[in-house]
């Protein structure tokens, strides 16, 4: 017998009989299912960059820091300085002498 669990995005209580097969970790609503998904989405995308980072260093590519949070990338661009709530020309005049890009990008982008 399965006990009844918690949402893992609006915290409802749910008995098992009322959720969804595939998806034991939502009420069921149509809202919880999107952002729980977005989530896991979200998790799997920083997995997926963090073995990217790994297989560069072992590579012996440079990475370059943010200043803000501390992460590692090959680029700090729009997509992940949004996250802080600023753009490409606020982080370069908030931190003017650090790079954006690695080698390997900048070597990239001097051939286009």
């Amino acid at each position: 017998m399965q006990t009844p669990f918690n949402c893992a995005v609006c915290g409802q209580l749910v008995a098992p009989r009322l959720a969804h097969p595939a998806c034991s970790k939502t009420c069921g609503s149509e809202q919880c299912k999107a952002t729980y998904y977005r989530q896991c989405i979200r998790v799997f995308d920083q997995h997926r960059q963090q073995q990217r980072i790994k297989e560069f260093q072992q590579r012996g590519f440079d990475m370059v820091t943010c200043a803000v949070c501390n992460r590692q990338f090959e680029m700090i661009g729009y997509k992940h300085l949004k996250t802080h709530g600023l753009t490409v020309q606020e982080y370069a005049e908030l931190y003017p002498d650090l790079p954006r890009l690695n080698s390997r990008m900048k070597q990239q982008r001097g051939r286009e």
